[in-house]
């Protein structure tokens, strides 16, 4: 199983029955209190969760909570296919799989997704991000 991206890796944790999506959530106490209960409330592995919609930010500013939370999406992650039944054996999948594991080659481009939305001296405001506060 591989991804292209994180609407793709997003999309297959969906399918995978891993993945809830909230929207109109308020990011000033609302969003990380939510977080908190979700992750107490759900051991051990809870679901992840994107925030959309959120109270006061711009459509398509969305968060994403809990993506490494679960061995299946970190299996996703790392392109692991092999099926385990339990962490300890997805540990054992892991640790072979980075034994033949070769680093890929680094490759600067000058377009590409990651330049889509760029801010860049006085134009970065960090308000325009979504982030979670707690008291």
């Amino acid at each position: 199983m591989s991804y292209d991206g994180l609407r793709d890796w997003l999309t297959q944790v969906d399918a995978m029955g891993e993945l809830r999506t909230l929207e109109g959530i308020d990011w000033n106490l609302e969003m990380g209190a939510v977080v908190d209960v979700l992750y107490r409330e759900h051991p051990p592995y809870p679901p992840a969760l994107v925030f959309d919609k959120i109270r006061d930010h711009a459509a398509g500013f969305r968060a994403l909570f809990g993506h490494f939370a679960s061995p299946k999406r970190i299996a996703l992650t790392l392109g692991i296919t092999e099926k385990f039944d339990h962490v300890l054996e997805f540990v054992r999948i892991y640790h072979e799989k980075m034994k033949r594991c070769l680093p890929i080659p680094m490759e600067e481009v000058k377009t590409g997704k990651v330049y889509e939305n760029v801010q860049e001296g006085d134009r970065v405001n960090l308000f325009d991000f979504p982030a979670p506060f707690s008291s």
